[in-house]
């Protein structure tokens, strides 16, 4: 049996020893140098504060499409940030974290722009919307003011002026929502103002009954023409009064009707300039609005259809029919309670030219093209 050697034997052992050493000398050396995990790129920081920067100026609401995307992005590179730092320090790689964040950066920017470009294209609409509705709402005003009849003013334009002043709130914060809730409302109520208008003045539409009207004023022009006589004309809704001498027209005044003067008068206190064949029958030289010539309403026409009424159950039975209406001075500006009103000047002038006797003729309208209808056909067609 051949000797073991001690040489041979403790040789290994001692190289085992001496690479052990090193091993640990070196894992000694790093950890006495301060080895430490490599810093978070600064792009992480830079893409969590543009996400908190979108939020703030409302991002999510004016692109949410566009937003959702760019968020599921920063969600993914979170996780490959999550991901990356849970790896040993040696084997920590940061260059595709900062790469990638900078492409969510990027992306961030691309949906503020979307963002802009979407709320001022939306502002835009709106207020475009607004003010449509706006103006047709001034048209309506207009006409009510123009025919000076206070019934046009309704509830209904009142509650759309309201609600268009909500709207413009809403679109300076930015709540489109409640701005399309706003605005469509406003435009139904106008909508209602303007079926409700219509409604009220229909007969002036009315063919039939704008060919009563001029029947009516043809034949008295006619009578004139034939008698060589005066022939008074009133146009209500044109606010006019003219004179007429055989048949031919002599000089038109402005005029100025009772308050609720596109109805056809039917009772006392209606407040309505009444419509058909009447008669001056007293000239009075010194009335409270300067001069007057009186005439004979009602006539027939008028109690047979006052009757009518009270039978039907329209008026009450203690309604009287009324009187007194005169063609009078005191100045067209103002709404008399039926009469029609002329300049002093005007008055004077006619009251030295007519006499007890005359014919007056007082119609609604002569044409069914009159401004009135072509007002409120354009309301419905700009809808």
């Amino acid at each position: 049996m051949k000797p073991i050697s001690i040489v041979a034997t403790i040789g290994p052992a001692l190289s085992f020893l001496r690479a052990g050493s090193i091993l640990t000398a070196c894992l000694l050396s790093l950890l006495l140098t301060g080895c430490s995990e490599p810093p978070i790129p600064p792009e992480v920081d830079l893409a969590v504060s543009q996400d908190q920067n979108l939020w703030k100026v409302g991002v999510p609401k004016y692109a949410p499409r566009e937003y959702e995307e760019y968020a599921a992005t920063l969600r993914a590179g979170q996780d490959m940030l999550t991901a990356e730092r849970s790896k040993f320090i040696w084997f920590q790689d940061y260059d595709p974290v900062a790469k990638f964040f900078g492409d969510v950066i990027a992306h961030g920017e691309q949906v503020r722009t979307a963002a802009l470009t979407a709320k001022a294209r939306e502002t835009t609409d709106l207020s475009l919307q607004i003010i449509k509705i706006g103006d047709r709402l001034r048209i309506l005003r207009n006409l009510a003011d123009d025919v000076r009849d206070k019934k046009l003013s309704t509830r209904s334009m009142a509650r759309a002026e309201t609600l268009l002043n909500e709207a413009k709130g809403h679109v300076k914060n930015g709540d489109w929502t409640k701005a399309r809730r706003a605005i469509s409302e406003a435009n139904l109520n106008v909508d209602s103002a303007v079926n409700s208008t219509r409604k009220m003045v229909a007969r002036f539409a009315d063919g039939q009954q704008i060919a009563h009207w001029r029947g009516q004023v043809a034949n008295a022009i006619q009578r004139s023409r034939n008698n060589g006589g005066y022939l008074i004309v009133v146009n209500k809704l044109d606010r006019e009064l003219t004179l007429y001498k055989s048949g031919q027209q002599v000089k038109t005044y402005s005029a100025g009707m009772g308050i609720n003067y596109l109805a056809d008068k039917l009772y006392s206190g209606d407040r309505a300039t009444p419509e058909g064949e009447y008669r001056i029958t007293r000239k009075l030289p010194a009335s409270k609005y300067y001069k007057a010539m009186l005439i004979n309403y009602p006539n027939e026409e008028d109690q047979r259809r006052f009757a009518e009424a009270k039978r039907r159950g329209e008026i009450s039975k203690r309604t009287h029919i009324g009187g007194l209406i005169e063609i009078h001075g005191g100045g067209t500006a103002g709404l008399t309670y039926g009469c029609v009103a002329l300049d002093d000047r005007h008055i004077l002038e006619l009251y030295n030219t007519v006499e007890v006797g005359t014919p007056v003729v007082i119609v609604g309208a002569l044409s069914a093209n009159n401004s009135l209808c072509s007002t409120l056909d354009s309301l419905c067609n700009a809808n």
